[in-house]
């Protein structure tokens, strides 16, 4: 899936210690300054059930820096305000806790930080995993980015958390010193699905996925013409010729039902709206649908309905019976 591009998400940085790219982040953050890279997801984007990649690695530090990569919160502030401001949010950062770098996979609830920890090396690549299982967050650490080789599981249990509304792609933690620490983030990858675009083609098979509705293949004449207009048109007009044949499955699979379908030029179709195919197959807002019709055709005063599809690509999904 594709990568977050960082230069959409917002910069906070006063002082200039943050620069990005689409797919990287190099901040130099301090334990003196609120600083971060966000993004606005909308109220309650992320729910209780989600998984999140990203790649970072920790370059260097003063004292004991401290930089988180990656955060979900409800509140826009540093670390440490959220946490004094009794801000729910989950985070994961570098510490140089001394004499080592730490992986910290962290809740704050209530104006309390709850966190468990893994000793990592700098200037190494790491290849994380973070989910979340209604009240199990889990951070899955790899050597490599196909994430084969794991390293470390860390997880924490959560208290009561709520949903979220913005990601972090790099937050401070302001405790009033001059420590510092400098990460590189990369590949933020929310493995959320949008902005597709699909098209139907001649001959294309389609198949219900629907239990409860009939799985159907369809057979079209080649010289058919069809004509498919992007939603946001109120009709689409297909042009198929007559006495096309279509056969049937029921979803026992038991039996095959052919059906002679008569479907006459210029038939009228109207689009379904967005949000109702969004609702029902739970697609992400930003998707483009297309070719999504019910025909309606008039014949000796008698109104024959065709099926109501959803088309992805070479698939096509029926929606209705």
């Amino acid at each position: 899936m594709p990568t977050e591009d960082f230069t959409t998400y917002t910069e906070v940085d006063p002082n200039n210690h943050i620069s990005k790219t689409a797919s990287h982040i190099d901040a130099y953050l301090y334990r003196n300054e609120d600083a971060y890279v966000y993004k606005d997801k909308g109220a309650n984007h992320f729910g209780t059930s989600w998984e999140h990649k990203i790649d970072v690695k920790a370059v260097a530090h003063s004292d004991n820096g401290i930089a988180l990569f990656w955060a979900l919160t409800n509140d826009i502030d540093d670390w440490q305000g959220l946490l004094t401001g009794n801000k729910p949010a989950l985070g994961c950062e570098f510490y140089w806790a001394g004499t080592t770098y730490q992986i910290v996979l962290a809740e704050l609830k209530d104006g309390t930080q709850y966190a468990t920890t893994w000793n990592c090396s700098g200037n190494t690549w790491y290849y994380l995993t973070i989910s979340r299982s209604d009240s199990t967050l889990t951070c899955k650490v790899y050597s490599d980015s196909a994430r084969t080789n794991l390293l470390t599981t860390l997880t924490l249990t959560l208290h009561t958390q709520p949903s979220h509304r913005y990601v972090f792609g790099a937050l401070s933690r302001n405790l009033g010193n001059a420590y510092s620490l400098d990460e590189d983030v990369e590949n933020l990858d929310l493995q959320e699905v949008g902005g597709q675009v699909y098209n139907v083609y001649v001959d294309a098979v389609a198949q219900s996925l629907s239990s409860h509705v009939e799985q159907c293949a369809f057979s079209v004449a080649k010289d058919a013409g069809v004509s498919s207009e992007a939603l946001g048109w109120p009709e689409a007009t297909f042009n198929v010729l007559e006495d096309a044949v279509t056969d049937v499955l029921a979803d026992s699979v038991i039996e095959v039902v052919r059906r002679v379908v008569e479907i006459f030029v210029d038939a009228v179709a109207t689009a379904e709206t967005v949000p109702l195919i969004q609702a029902a197959f739970n697609l992400c807002p930003e998707a483009v649908v297309e070719v999504v019709a019910e025909v309606n055709v008039l014949k000796e005063g008698e109104v024959k309905v065709t099926r109501l599809f959803l088309v992805l690509g070479d698939l096509a999904v029926q929606l209705t019976g």
